[in-house]
């Protein structure tokens, strides 16, 4: 059985965002995946600190 569940977040979508929720939700950041982040913002791959980013 796969349980997902959907969490929403007011706040700009970005590294800072994702390491609150991996503190909220005590899960680790290299367990956690996000789509590729866009040419608009102003980070790179390498500011997610292990996150896995899918493509």
């Amino acid at each position: 059985m796969l349980k997902v569940e959907l969490v929403a977040r007011k706040g700009k979508f970005g590294p800072k965002l994702v390491e609150a929720v991996s503190k909220e939700f005590n899960v680790p950041v290299n367990n956690i995946f996000v789509g590729a982040s866009e040419e608009k913002h102003t980070f790179s791959t390498l500011d997610w600190g292990g996150v896995c980013v899918i493509f």
